[in-house]
Formats: C-alpha cells, sequence, structure tokens
C-alpha cells in the first residue's frame, strides 16, 4: 500500500493513463478528479462490493447509473 499527501490541483499519476487530481478538501470530505480511458469503469468501494456480491439485485436497489464522463 502507498499513502501520499497531495496539494489541491496536484495529481497522481497511474501508470500511462490515469490521472487523480485533487479539487478540492474540507473537514470530512476529498473531491478527486478521476481520468481514465472510456472503457475502464470507476465505482466506490461500497456499490462495488454489493454488485460483486449480488446484494443490489437481493434488496431491489437497481445496478447504479452510467456515469456520464465531462470532457478534460
Amino acid at each position: 500500500m502507498l499513502v501520499l499527501s497531495c496539494n489541491i490541483n496536484k495529481s497522481i499519476r497511474i501508470n500511462d493513463d490515469i490521472t487523480i487530481t485533487v479539487l478540492a478538501v474540507d473537514l470530512e470530505h476529498v473531491k478527486l478528479k478521476i481520468s481514465t480511458p472510456s472503457g475502464v469503469s470507476i465505482l466506490r468501494r461500497e456499490v462495488y462490493l454489493q454488485i460483486k456480491n449480488g446484494d443490489n439485485q437481493k434488496s431491489g436497489k437497481l445496478a447504479p447509473p452510467k456515469i456520464n464522463r465531462l470532457a478534460d
């Protein structure tokens, strides 16, 4: 595991095609911009685990909506 600190508007690069930029930080939240190739899905961990475990079907919830990508 790698733990990094990063200032606002600074980026972290993963391989050649994933960039994570810190947009804002307050007492309880961090706002990130994640840029990836169009075929890569990005989900919060708890949503990913629900989908993986099939919990969203058991509880009657629908799968999470597709996220519209913003132009860089």
